[in-house]
């Protein structure tokens, strides 16, 4: 009886758990006007519909979207040495005027054997 007690305590506090997953507000839409896969480069241009004013949010929103794409050519880059840049625009219109409103940042991909994966390259990012 002890066991069966114990376990449902447990499977409570599990979907408690879950159910603290944070607010609706957490979220941010962006999206992503072009994604060009070159020689050993990919350049994603991105437009985040809400301002931002922080730059760590920024540099998080930044790392999320270069997680993503790397993940999405992951087949494509295999183990060679690719350069990610990642350009962030505050509306479409800054986007259509080529107008970086937040700047960018580059991430080296399989730097060297010894360091696969992606890393941190020049962040160049800004808040006006």
């Amino acid at each position: 009886m002890k066991k069966a007690i114990t376990i449902i305590m447990v499977l409570a506090a599990l979907i408690a758990l879950v159910g603290c997953n944070g607010s609706e507000g957490d979220t941010l839409d962006v999206n992503v006007m072009n994604e060009r896969l070159g020689f050993r480069t990919i350049d994603v241009h991105v437009v985040i519909s809400e301002p931002i004013t922080d730059m760590d949010a920024l540099l998080e929103i930044t790392n999320d979207i270069a997680r993503q794409s790397y993940q999405k050519n992951f087949s494509t880059i295999g183990t060679e040495f690719y350069t990610l840049t990642v350009y962030l625009y505050e509306t479409e219109d800054d986007y259509e005027d080529e107008d970086v409103t937040y700047g960018y940042h580059t991430y080296l991909i399989n730097k060297s054997v010894t360091e696969p994966g992606i890393d941190s390259g020049d962040d160049n990012l800004k808040i006006n």
